[in-house]
């Protein structure tokens, strides 16, 4: 909404830090409202060229008890209904990242692998975004001091170069315990106004050196362009990536539910469609839009409708 894109417009405007944090798959999730979430997101990398397009806090829809969609979940039988199996599903979600997807209970009427690159679809505009109002330049200056890159062997090596005189800063007088201390690769960085060509002498990762650190997530950060110019076939990014989060025999059945599902598209126009009135899953709760599980105790009523 117009006020969410004001909030961040003035956060950004009196130097406020704030990070876009989004909920994605909830019930009644679709391509289309993916997309207004990642206008939103290119409306704040807009902002300002300081505001770095990776850190972007996007996580998948988690159920919790007290929130109606936990109870959604219950009601689809997601969750069993039993305490002991209540209480196992909370054991397996405890302290857990929601941005993983690994406790993710898919509620939308799309497949998990679809779901899964929603998340991509959503950076990889963001980081385009940047690029064509900052440029790449700019770009760069972001993600080599970001936490990212830091965490990667080619960080150590842009260490040893400003250690000796390669940049010649008068940051390489100052000790560096250990990566890549912010401010100076930043003024580094800064100070030499190198182009992406000559930047590869920063040793920004190839994407062989980014595989054997174990870091296949990476790669679309650091080749944003590349992956915005074949996100066409981004499923396919998606899929190694969840081969990786996952498994291979859980990220095959999910590639299996993909394509069953792409196979019954075609036919899609068969349903009949009626306009779809969207209405906040709390409401749906509380007009006992879902069924209800006889065996619930009725003591557990006020807590299981939330605050």
């Amino acid at each position: 909404t117009q006020q969410n894109r004001d909030a961040l417009k003035w956060t950004v405007k009196h130097k406020i830090d704030t990070v876009v944090q989004l909920v994605i798959g909830m019930p009644g999730e679709t391509p289309e409202t993916i997309k207004e979430s990642a206008d939103f997101c290119s409306y704040f990398i807009e902002q300002n060229s300081e505001i770095d397009p990776n850190n972007l806090s996007i996580n998948f829809a988690q159920a919790l008890p007290g929130t109606p969609l936990y109870e959604v979940a219950r009601s689809k039988g997601l969750i069993e209904s039993s305490m002991e199996d209540e209480e196992k599903y909370l054991l397996q979600i405890s302290n857990r990242d929601a941005r993983d997807g690994k406790t993710f209970m898919n509620m939308t009427d799309f497949p998990q692998l679809v779901v899964e690159n929603w998340y991509f679809a959503i950076c990889s505009q963001a980081r385009m975004t940047y690029i064509k109002k900052w440029g790449i330049d700019s770009y760069w200056k972001i993600i080599l001091r970001s936490n990212r890159f830091q965490s990667l062997n080619e960080s150590q090596r842009i260490t040893d170069n400003l250690d000796t005189g390669y940049f010649a800063s008068p940051a390489r007088e100052k000790k560096i315990a250990a990566g890549v201390a912010t401010s100076t690769l930043s003024k580094a960085i800064s100070d030499n106004k190198k182009s992406l060509t000559e930047n590869e002498k920063l040793n920004i990762p190839n994407i062989f050196s980014l595989l054997k650190q174990s870091s296949l997530s990476s790669t679309s950060s650091f080749y944003p362009r590349f992956f915005w110019h074949i996100r066409c076939f981004s499923i396919v990014f998606t899929f190694l990536n969840c081969v990786r989060k996952y498994g291979v025999s859980f990220a095959i059945k999910m590639l299996g539910e993909y394509f069953q599902w792409q196979c019954s598209r075609p036919f899609s126009f068969l349903k009949n469609k009626e306009p779809i009135e969207y209405i906040s899953l709390r409401k749906l709760f509380s007009k006992k839009f879902f069924r209800n599980i006889p065996t619930d105790s009725p003591a557990m009523d006020t807590l299981r409708k939330g605050r």
